[in-house]
């Protein structure tokens, strides 16, 4: 039988198995696997067909390549419209924010153009407006000047023919509230005049001699500063001194026929000018604004300021409650105090509150806060101070007075009397609260118009009282008005002190009839009837107060002291307890519980109470009763 098998040139088998596929690559393979040829018709196929995949995987990859740049440069595009919608939203929210004053060039005629030119008009009249607009003046917040014919850095979009300085400019001019100033010089028999026209307002003009240019520009800006920010002029020409002018124009913007917001402003700064030298009047003042503007915050927590300079406790503490609560919740923005304000208003109500644990918290959050150095830094430290002393911790006090956190504190006239005044009444220190009386009248603190709404100086008549001098006191003190519930509390502690209990009584009975919710008045009442040994009446007042004011040390340290009285040494010792946790720098406190202690048997802890109390700040009194204790205790 002959083999079907072939040899290298021998010829193909007819015998030659068909094809199983229909594919003539797939046809191809079957045949070059059967014919080892290398020029077998199969094997050219095959390598046709492997260039053909080649070139084609080449133009796959440039497709691939084209399609993924294609993709890249739409999202570049993509991006760039985005990022342009993006800056447009901006610069069209800036411009609608935009509330200032654009100053032009001012036209000159061409006989002056060697002389002045219309940049230099502009010029003069923008700086004389910017020394006008000082922070002084006006708060941080609003508007500021600047000069149209400055140049402002642009950017040429290619291909557009746009410039993003132009495109602001107008939509400031569309969408803001800009005050645009245009103007012109020209001759005049006399020399020259300057006329300027607000876009909204009177054209206002002054005129003179050539050489007069610079004097006369500074004129015409005074002119343009009246007719557009009135009050803000007005106030300027209060800082100048110039209070009858000042308060003129306040009374015109208040009693026009303005918007309410802007004849409420007007009636805020007029009272704010005013209150140096007739504080009810201020307050009458800020009363009208609070009932043209009352969602604004501001202006209740103005008039809260005002109620406490009065010593109307009560409304004070109402109208702080007011300006914390529209500033939380209000949903106009600009009403709306910011942080640093909202939390410098909670720290007032604190201590109003007699909350000073409180008070210290959002002290310490403030100080923490930089813009206070510029804006309420002095008010700052004043109170960290006096919120310190009415926690007991006098050294403390001392030390930030010492080194205030904001250092305009101590540099303002009279300023660090007052807080040497505030720490020895807190201290009980009367001999040299007396003693420096003098310097605090030298310092104006005691205006006799005002004295018989001043708690600083019922303080100056209580340490008269306290030093014996009955007679100095007794012509020292006003009449406290009958509306005055502060006033009638500290007239209650002068007329304790010089021994009047029944008139002593009166006045802090009419003090709690008007206090419905503070506690200073039950406390002093009860600590006014220990002094003179009614332990037992004092009780339900100091319990009273307690229940008004939980979180206040004094009521709770003169409780333990009435049950001391009273041989109630175990409630003593409980009261003194509550007392420190909220006062724990308290010397005096500490000297108070550790008698309680010994006197229940536990002499180990009444020392570390005495050794505790040596490190605080005592009396001269309490100093030596302490080193007794401790050196009996020690021999």
């Amino acid at each position: 039988m002959a083999d079907e098998t072939t040899t290298p040139g021998a010829k193909r088998s007819r015998k030659a198995r068909p094809p199983t596929t229909p594919d003539p690559i797939e046809i191809a393979m079957e045949a070059e696997a059967g014919d080892t040829a290398a020029d077998s018709p199969a094997q050219r196929v095959l390598i046709k067909h492997e260039k053909l995949i080649e070139l084609d995987m080449r133009h796959r990859g440039w497709q691939i390549a084209s399609e993924r740049a294609g993709f890249a440069l739409k999202m570049l595009t993509g991006l760039a419209g985005l990022a342009a919608a993006m800056t447009l939203s901006v610069m069209a929210w800036q411009a609608s924010r935009a509330n200032g004053v654009v100053v032009e060039p001012f036209g000159v005629p061409p006989e002056l153009s060697g002389q002045i030119t219309g940049q230099a008009v502009a010029a003069q009249v923008l700086d004389e407006l910017a020394r006008l607009n000082t922070r002084k003046t006006v708060a941080a917040n609003d508007p500021t000047y600047s000069g149209g014919d400055r140049q402002e850095i642009s950017l040429a979009i290619p291909g557009s023919g746009v410039n993003l300085g132009d495109l602001q400019a107008a939509l400031r001019t569309w969408l803001g509230h800009e005050t645009r100033i245009s103007g012109e010089v020209f001759r005049t028999p006399n020399g020259l005049a300057i006329r300027a026209r607000p876009a909204a307002g009177q054209a206002v003009r002054v005129e003179g001699p050539l050489a007069d240019f610079e004097a006369l520009s500074r004129q015409i800006a005074h002119s343009l500063y009246r007719e557009t920010q009135p009050w803000r002029y007005a106030s300027w020409l209060a800082m100048q001194g110039d209070r009858p002018a000042a308060f003129a124009l306040f009374r015109q913007l208040a009693e026009g026929s303005g918007p309410e917001t802007e004849r409420a402003q007007a009636y805020h700064s007029w009272g704010y000018w005013l209150q140096s030298t007739d504080l009810p009047a201020a307050a009458a003042l800020q009363r009208r604004a609070v009932a043209l503007a009352p969602q604004d915050g501001r202006r209740w927590s103005q008039l809260a300021s005002y109620e406490g300079a009065l010593a109307h406790s009560e409304l004070q503490v109402a109208y702080l409650r007011r300006a914390i609560e529209l500033g939380r919740t209000h949903p106009n923005r600009e009403l709306r105090r910011e942080a640093r304000d909202l939390g410098f208003v909670e720290a007032q109500l604190a201590d109003a509150e007699a909350d000073f644990q409180a008070a210290l918290a959002h002290r310490q959050r403030l100080d923490r806060n930089t813009l206070f150095a510029d804006i309420l830094g002095r008010q700052v430290d004043t109170r960290f101070v006096i919120t310190l002393a009415a926690l007991h911790d006098i050294s403390a006090a001392r030390a930030r007075m010492a080194a205030p956190r904001f250092p305009i504190t101590v540099n303002q006239p009279g300023n660090e009397a007052f807080l040497r005044l505030a720490l020895l009444v807190l201290s009980e220190d009367w001999a040299t609260v007396v003693a420096l009386e003098p310097q605090l009248e030298a310092a104006g603190f005691f205006p006799p118009s005002q004295r018989a709404v001043s708690v600083a100086w019922y303080a100056i008549v209580l340490a008269h009282a306290e030093v014996g001098d009955a007679a100095g006191a007794l012509s020292r003190l006003p009449v406290p008005p009958p509306d005055c519930d502060t006033c009638l509390y500290w007239a209650g502690r002068v007329h304790a002190a010089l021994g009047d209990v029944a008139q002593s009584e009166r006045s802090f009975a009419a003090a709690s009839r008007l206090l419905k919710e503070l506690p200073q008045a039950h406390f002093y009442w009860g600590e006014a009837r220990l002094r003179r040994g009614d332990a037992a009446g004092a009780l339900p007042l100091l319990k009273e107060a307690q229940r008004r004011q939980p979180h206040w040390a004094d009521p709770f340290k003169s409780e333990g002291d009435a049950l001391a009285r009273l041989g109630r040494w175990g409630e003593a010792e409980k009261a003194y307890k509550k007392a420190a946790k909220l006062a724990p720098r308290w010397g005096g406190l500490h000297l108070k519980w550790g008698e309680a202690l010994a006197r229940l048997g536990k002499t180990d802890e009444a020392r570390v109470k005495w050794r505790a109390a040596a490190t605080m700040d005592l009396s001269a009194a309490e100093r030596a009763q302490v080193t007794a204790l401790l050196q009996k205790r020690t021999t």
